[in-house]
């Protein structure tokens, strides 16, 4: 039992995916309601609701209470949850981890300067006043 709700968990997971690669959900776009996601897949309403939980997990929709459920609109966002459990569990420590964000943030910042409008380049210097703000926070 448990192997078909997880496929048809990943049923959703790959529907949504399908539908950003063609081109027919794009950022700031509302998914479609989730009784029409579940006649269209076939799929019970609490298998879509798996699916989307999964897909809000990873940063791929955001769901606006009474709105409904959207792609986001910007840039892509990882929250540092994830990184903390991962970080736990491989026993990386706090300045190992700051090693890497260091060799990574510094090479996105540097095509990001490369390809920035001016309202990018006030993004930049927002995001980096934070970094700074927050470099004791691991």
């Amino acid at each position: 039992m448990t192997t078909r709700r997880t496929d048809s968990t990943e049923q959703v997971l790959t529907y949504v995916r399908n539908l950003i690669a063609q081109g027919k959900l794009r950022p700031g776009d509302r998914l479609p309601a989730e009784r029409d996601l579940a006649i269209e897949l076939r799929v019970s309403r609490p298998t879509i609701r798996a699916g989307l939980r999964a897909l809000a997990a990873m940063g791929v929709i955001v769901s606006r209470h009474g709105s409904g459920t959207y792609i986001p609109d910007g840039p892509p966002t990882l929250g540092s949850e994830p990184l903390r459990f991962l970080a736990a569990l491989h026993g990386f420590s706090r300045d190992e981890m700051y090693e890497a964000r260091r060799v990574l943030e510094v090479s996105a910042a540097g095509l990001a300067a490369e390809r920035a409008s001016a309202e990018h380049t006030a993004a930049i210097a927002e995001e980096v006043a934070n970094l700074f703000a927050s470099i004791e926070d691991p």
